[in-house]
This record gives structure tokens, sequence and C-alpha cells, in this order.
């Protein structure tokens, strides 16, 4: 029923209307409000009314929005790495040290991007660099396009059969940021650390940071068995500030704790 102006509905309408959700409420001026923001829920045309979005209505697409954003640009940073896609410093322990050392970089992407500076994340099997690699790449993720975590075995496998390496190169060393899991695991053929240079010296003239996780102790890096890693290895201290991760295999523990949980399970309650 219509007002006597002919552009509201009266109260008892307004209180039955298809777009009220609960909490809403007729406001004084005689029209649908939001119970969250308070902002009006319906707009008129032509004397009838239709849904207006409201604030946070607004607010929820846009975060909607945002989550698809990220999780597409999660995908194209880890090729689908499901372990590698749910890192972030809100899912992971960052109590140690050197986690917190590295949720400083990403804290401070603008300083460490404009002076071109990356890391060398060393340290043992298992201790979470690879983990705490992704969280930087996720903590990117949410505020940019462009973070790329890969391997040099991954990147040795695909450009073996690429005529045009230049061009694979050119692309993979021009991303914002780039991530590159296990160094010092990949074949120390000639062929290989050829590989493994033209990749670290790229990057090294783009004037961007590179991220390297490694096995390889601060010593054995500083003092290469030969030229072919000499080269590698000063380009890599020139672009890379060290963090060592310390302490027992993350990995080993979490081993230990699924095991211990699916011997419980298969053991029952103990009765006969």
């Amino acid at each position: 029923m219509m007002s006597e102006d002919g552009g509201k509905w009266d109260r008892v309408e307004i209180e039955r209307s298809y777009y009220r959700n609960e909490g809403d409420y007729v406001g004084d001026d005689n029209t649908l409000r939001c119970g969250e923001c308070h902002d009006e829920k319906e707009s008129w045309w032509g004397g009838l009314p239709s849904e207006r979005e409201c604030k946070c209505m607004l607010e929820r697409a846009e975060a909607k929005k945002q989550k698809a954003i990220v999780g597409h640009r999660r995908h194209e940073c880890f090729e689908n790495s499901r372990v590698l896609y749910e890192c972030t410093f809100g899912t992971v322990d960052c109590t140690a040290p050197e986690m917190q050392k590295v949720k400083r970089y990403a804290d401070n992407f603008q300083e460490m991007f404009s002076g071109g500076m990356g890391l060398k994340l060393w340290g043992a099997n298992g201790n979470g660099k690879t983990t705490a690699a992704a969280c930087i790449a996720n903590a990117w993720n949410e505020i940019a396009d462009g973070a790329f975590m890969t391997s040099f075995g991954r990147i040795l496998s695909e450009v073996f059969s690429i005529k045009d390496k230049s061009e694979y190169f050119d692309e993979l060393v021009s991303y914002p940021l780039l991530i590159i899991d296990d160094l010092g695991a990949e074949r120390s053929s000639e062929y290989a650390q050829e590989i493994v240079f033209n990749v670290i010296d790229g990057r090294y003239r783009t004037g961007k940071p590179l991220i390297v996780t490694t096995n390889l102790t601060l010593d054995e890096i500083k003092n290469p068995a030969d030229m072919r890693h000499a080269r590698i290895y000063d380009r890599l201290l020139e672009m890379c500030i060290p963090i060592h991760f310390a302490g027992p295999s993350r990995r080993r523990e979490i081993q230990k704790q699924k095991i211990e949980t699916m011997r419980t399970l298969l053991e029952g309650d103990g009765d006969e």
C-alpha cells in the first residue's frame, strides 16, 4: 500500500518486505534499513521499491571478491600445491626467532623491495624453511600480484625441452617476488649449474628480490668448492640476507605426532 505521496510503502508493507533480513528495521523515514550498518536497503524507481545494497553488503561483496583474487594468486604462485597454499603467518607457529625475522621482512616489503633485498633461509631438513618462504609469498599475495615459488629441480625439468630458453628465463625472473626452494638439491652437472646461474644472475640484473631456501650451510656458500659454484653463491651473498633455521626437524615432529594419533586409533580404548 502506497503512502500519500506515492513514494514509499507504509510500515506494514515494509516490515513484510522480501528484502528484509533478521535485524533489519523500519527507520523514522519509513524506509527499510540494515540492522548492521543502518544504511537504506531499498531504492525507489517509478514509485516501486527494489533492493539497494547497503554499506555492509557492499563490504562483504568486496571481501568475497578480494578473497577470490587472493585465492587465484595463491594457485598461480604455488602451481596448485595445497600445502603451501595454506601457509600464512596466521596459521603457522611464528614464535621462533627465525620466523619473527621472516615476518618482519614481510611486514616491511616496501623497504626490502626498494633495495632489491631478498632472503636466504638455510638450515637442516624439515625445520620450516619452505613453510616460512610460503608464508612470505602469501603475505605478498594479500597485497599484490606476482609472487611465484618453484625449485631448481622443477626449473631444470621444464627448461630441458624448451627451444627458446631465453624467453622462459625472462618470464621467470620478471616476477615481483621470486622464491626458489631447495637450492643445492639439483644435479651438479655443468649444464645444471649453468641453468642455476642464469636464473640467479638474471634475477640479480632485474634488481628484484629473490628468496631461496637451502640445506647448504653459510660456510659452504661463503667457501664454494669450485668457480662454477662461486659465481652463483657470490650473487646470493650480495642479494640475500641469511637467516638460519635451527632446532629439531619440525617435519619429523609432525610425522611423529601423526603416527602416535594413528596408533591410538588402531589400538582403540584398550578393551579386549
